[in-house]
């Protein structure tokens, strides 16, 4: 058939895909930015789409409706703020992900999202660097770890689907509507 079988590789941090290939290449290519790169003070994480059309040539392939190209590989990515260099990706490996892999440490005391964030900032940890998230990311305990390892977040709100689930809404709307245009919150 030529090529590598798509068989599953463990490596340092517990993840693995069915194609080794794509996971050497991610893990070499967030080493080398961990070497090479310093970010700014600010920085930037968010979910982005490789496009790929065909699901049969594509190891991770996803169907992601809500995007504008929603056919491909679903990363989640941190980028600098100021130069807007990627030096942090991690594939979601969704249903392709294999059900031995073990589970991450963070992801088991925290939550899912939380243990992404850990990694996805490990080389800005203890640097008082500022990133900013989707409101996806926004879930209080992820915040809160993050700014015990030394990173500070900010992150949109939304009511909705994302809201903290121990801040009482009526109190935000009353203190919002009492706030003059251009103050801002931050915690503590």
């Amino acid at each position: 058939t030529g090529g590598y079988p798509p068989v599953a590789l463990r490596l340092d941090h517990g993840r693995s895909h069915r194609d080794p290939r794509v996971r050497d290449l991610l893990d070499a290519f967030n080493a080398g930015m961990r070497e090479s790169f310093c970010p700014s003070w600010v920085c930037s994480l968010d979910e982005s789409m490789s496009p790929w059309l065909s699901r049969w040539t594509c190891p991770g392939w996803m169907f992601v409706p809500r995007k504008p190209h929603p056919f491909g590989n679903e990363h989640h990515a941190i980028c600098c703020g100021e130069s807007g260099l990627l030096f942090g990706l991690e594939l979601v490996e969704g249903k392709d992900a294999p059900k031995e892999r073990p589970v991450d440490p963070n992801e088991t005391a925290y939550g899912k999202t939380c243990a992404l964030l850990i990694r996805l900032t490990k080389s800005i940890h203890q640097s008082g660097r500022v990133v900013v998230l989707d409101s996806c990311f926004c879930v209080l305990m992820a915040l809160v770890q993050l700014k015990k390892l030394g990173v500070f977040a900010s992150a949109v709100i939304k009511k909705q689907r994302c809201w903290p689930k121990h801040v009482p809404d009526t109190d935000m709307e009353a203190h919002k509507h009492q706030a003059d245009i251009g103050i801002t919150d931050s915690y503590p």
